[in-house]
């Protein structure tokens, strides 16, 4: 085993193992019951924070997948309200002489947040994608393009936790759209082709106005099935984007949708094409208006030298659910909605669909119509 493999092993080891210690050394001083009964309570969290990671090893089942991610969602928010809880009854014990009892309603504090962000965290991850008009101004963009709309899905996460009834749910609201454009910002699959085939087919029945646009996310290759994707999509007619671009017209005007592969693609579990956005931004697009497909909102720093006029990203889930929602503004400058970075403007959607636990708690899905205005 190599040492790039040992180290976020390692990594993850100690984060886990830190999570556990604090929740079950926090909620058994809280709690006397929990306190009395030691081993149960290390077993409960032991348990919580291990099997959706076993599950992942072993193979998935779609209730044994529900169950698992529920599960592992409630340790995630409960370490978090825990967290803050116990702040707060420290600060009040320490300062304001409150009761030892503090401590107690902290626990039930904690325990109570963490029921209502997985409840309603849950029922807003089963809901359709809520659609997002964005208006999107564009420097000197010909008045042929006025209100040139571009449907965007990301991060649908096709997998055994995702129903054909959604996805044809879904494949209806974007029609209604009656999109110029459909844009797919990668994170569509998460799993192979043989197990996932009747339920991406479906995506077949979009009907733009000119094309659907694809490029690649981290999570087709993990599926590691990647070219038999690229063979699927393909075979639906979509524009399969790795380091290439397709040229749209409306009448006098032409407008260039570009795409590269994700940055995966040169890592470890990576292989194929590595993003090259030189490759794919050929001469002869000069002076036509630009909009760039690239699934995480990271490469603007080149794209705003290329003369991009817009991009388009995903893979933040803008946090997905709440506290992780705070925390993700902290490592993304783009984390989601429409930013500018000089001249360049950059949308980031929140997600089609979700991954892992079933919750959107205070984020919920998005279907993105963005609307081009000249400016």
């Amino acid at each position: 085993m190599s040492v790039r493999m040992i180290l976020p092993i390692a990594v993850i080891t100690l984060v886990l193992g830190f999570a556990c210690t604090y929740m079950s050394l926090r909620s058994m001083a809280f709690s006397p019951l929990l306190s009395r009964h030691p081993w149960v309570t290390w077993g409960i969290f032991v348990f919580m924070l291990l099997i959706p990671i076993v599950n992942r090893l072993v193979g998935h089942f779609q209730t044994i997948d529900w169950v698992c991610y529920i599960i592992f969602g409630a340790v995630s928010t409960y370490i978090v309200y825990l967290g803050v809880a116990d702040l707060f009854q420290f600060l009040l014990r320490r300062f304001f002489n409150a009761p030892a009892s503090a401590g107690i309603w902290a626990l039930r504090t904690a325990m109570a947040a963490t029921i209502i962000s997985i409840v309603v965290g849950y029922a807003q991850a089963l809901k359709p994608p809520t659609v997002r008009r964005v208006e999107v101004p564009i420097s000197g963009l010909n008045k042929s393009l006025e209100d040139f709309t571009i449907a965007q899905i990301s991060d649908l996460h096709i997998d055994t936790m995702v129903s054909k009834r959604s996805i044809e749910q879904l494949t209806l609201q974007i029609n209604e759209l009656n999109p110029d454009v459909i844009a797919v910002t990668g994170d569509l699959v998460d799993g192979s082709v043989s197990d996932l085939l009747p339920k991406v087919a479906l995506l077949g029945n979009l009907k733009p106005k000119n094309c659907v646009c694809f490029v690649t996310g981290n999570h087709e290759y993990y599926s590691g099935d990647l070219q038999n994707w690229l063979d699927v999509f393909n075979k639906m007619e979509w524009c399969v984007l790795m380091n290439n671009n397709v040229l749209i017209q409306r009448n006098d005007a032409k407008l260039a949708i570009i795409g590269i592969p994700d940055s995966t693609s040169g890592g470890i579990r990576g292989y194929g094409p590595k993003p090259d956005l030189a490759m794919a931004f050929p001469e002869t697009l000069k002076g036509t208006p630009k909009i760039l497909l690239h699934h995480k909102p990271t490469n603007f720093l080149e794209a705003e030298r290329a003369d991009i006029d817009l991009q388009l990203s995903g893979h933040t889930h803008a946090g997905q659910y709440f506290p992780w929602s705070a925390i993700i503004p902290l490592l993304f400058d783009f984390s989601h909605g429409l930013k500018r970075y000089k001249r360049m403007l950059i949308y980031t959607s929140a997600g089609t669909g979700f991954w892992g636990p079933p919750n959107r708690f205070l984020r919920p899905k998005e279907l993105t119509l963005l609307v081009l205005k000249s400016t």
